[in-house]
């Protein structure tokens, strides 16, 4: 099975332009490690204007660490499973 999953754009706010790239590597694979663990029936052809995900606020994150958790939310929403 294929999944297709496009994002249109991303807003990760307090990193540097030197993490964009490790931060983005990481949701993406963080972001893949969900969607294999799901069952496909969870999936619809449906677009989500918006979402909304609270992350934790650690000054020390790495980018790896943040680029993982921002990825494991967006598994939840596109999954069904908001993170509120």
């Amino acid at each position: 099975m294929r999944i297709e999953l496009t994002i249109e754009e991303l807003v990760v706010t307090g990193i540097s332009a030197t993490n964009a790239d490790r931060v983005r590597d990481a949701v993406a694979s963080e972001l893949a490690r969900v969607l294999r663990q799901v069952d496909p029936s969870v999936f619809t052809s449906a677009a989500v204007a918006s979402a909304g995900a609270s992350l934790p606020r650690t000054a020390s994150a790495a980018p790896r660490e943040l680029g993982t958790a921002v990825g494991a939310a967006l598994g939840r929403v596109v999954t069904g499973g908001f993170d509120r």
